[in-house]
């Protein structure tokens, strides 16, 4: 192990292996390919920033902004040392921002990871409307990120809510100016304008056009086809599809692929051996058949799929077949992803792939680099007589 101070703390973890495998085709692939870095999203950019179901006008009397780390009540009782868990309508007290309720609902506006990143702080905006006379609750993404511009204020005077179609809540525009660094700088945020009023439409927010089960706005967030019940057309519908995007086309790559991206894998440093059958028993995919049946896995996934959303970047065909039991993949091409942040001011944390690199001099032997946030990996992957043997040569955290 050896630790490397620069700029920013980078640690890494490397297998002694590393050195002895190098690969022309990575070489000549990174090359080819440049990584922007950090810029801030230009201010006349911000002020103009507008969201299907929402609108942000003007006000005169307003709460002043303070800053970013300042917390709502709810989220200050359950910071407190000696609180349990806290939970109101089965949302963790700590990511709730603001409520209010009146004899028929409760509103919560609340933040959520289901389709945005936990990156110090920023989260998907949620709302969700308790019927009190029903005793039901529902949960919709308004397509907003926190921090990214949008800061909304708990302790605004003016009531959550406005009227049954509409509720309401003070906010200010932001500018990230800086990425968080680790271990301890978190993201800075520029003041671009306060005294704004974000008014939420309900019906638009829930407004479901195809009726399969997701909102407009989480198709969107997903670039699926809101009018389409089936986008990817393999007679499995959106909502309850794994992989919406593409029907699948497997190959034996493709397991390799799976077992990277897996959880069980990507938090454990060790080497490791697998098979098909180390792959279905011991990280639960769905199928590992070169060959997937829509109506086969149809029943496996209403059953087994999880609030969970992967987004994954990456040219390699061998990924557009992955299937996890209880994850849905979203996977973007890297264009569909350039296109994906202009119109988008923040993006999900991702999953970046590369193709598998053959290995100069050896037999049936690869490299493939994996980064997810703040942290990358470097996989040596082998055929053997045994199935594919994969060990990790180097893993970092940025």
């Amino acid at each position: 192990m050896k630790i490397l101070f620069q700029l920013a703390i980078i640690i890494v973890i490397s297998n002694s292996l590393y050195a002895q495998y190098f690969s022309t085709e990575e070489k000549e692939y990174y090359a080819q390919h440049h990584f922007s870095e950090f810029k801030p999203i230009d201010e006349k950019r911000i002020l103009s920033f507008e969201s299907f179901g929402i609108l942000i006008r003007g006000i005169g009397k307003f709460t002043p902004f303070k800053n970013t780390y300042d917390i709502s009540p709810s989220q200050k009782e359950a910071s407190e040392p000696t609180a349990k868990e806290l939970f109101t309508d089965s949302i963790d007290n700590y990511f709730i921002i603001k409520k209010e309720e009146n004899k028929n609902v409760r509103i919560i506006v609340f933040k959520s990871f289901k389709y945005d990143a936990d990156n110090w702080g920023e989260a998907g905006i949620w709302i969700a409307i308790v019927n009190k006379i029903e005793h039901t609750t529902k949960q919709y993404y308004t397509g907003l990120n926190w921090l990214n511009p949008l800061y909304l204020k708990w302790d605004s005077k003016i009531p959550l809510i406005k009227n049954d179609s509409t509720i309401q809540i003070e906010a200010a525009l932001l500018q990230k100016i800086s990425p968080a660094v680790l271990p301890a700088k978190g993201n800075d945020y520029k003041l671009i304008k306060d005294a704004l009023l974000v008014e939420f439409n309900l019906n638009k927010i829930k407004q479901d056009s195809d009726e399969d089960g997701l909102t407009d706005i989480e198709e969107n967030a997903m670039m699926l086809n809101p009018f389409d019940k089936d986008t990817d057309h393999d007679g499995i519908a959106d909502n309850i599809d794994v992989n919406p995007r593409f029907a699948s086309n497997r190959t034996e790559k493709t397991n390799i692929y799976e077992t990277i991206i897996s959880d069980r894998l990507h938090k454990n440093i060790q080497p490791n051996i697998f098979d098909k059958s180390f792959i279905k028993i011991a990280l639960r995919f769905c199928i590992t058949d070169s060959l997937l049946r829509a109506d086969s896995i149809k029943a496996v996934i209403k059953h087994n799929l999880t609030t969970e959303t992967i987004f994954i970047v990456s040219d390699v065909p061998d990924i557009l077949g992955i299937q996890f039991c209880n994850k849905r993949v979203v996977i973007f091409s890297t264009s569909e992803f350039e296109n994906y942040k202009k119109i988008k001011m923040f993006t999900p944390a991702i999953y970046s792939i590369s193709p598998l690199f053959k290995v100069d001099n050896e037999v049936d032997t690869y490299v493939l680099n994996v980064s997810y946030n703040i942290s990358s990996r470097k996989y040596l992957i082998k055929k053997t007589n045994k199935g594919w043997e994969l060990d990790i040569l180097i893993s970092s955290i940025i």
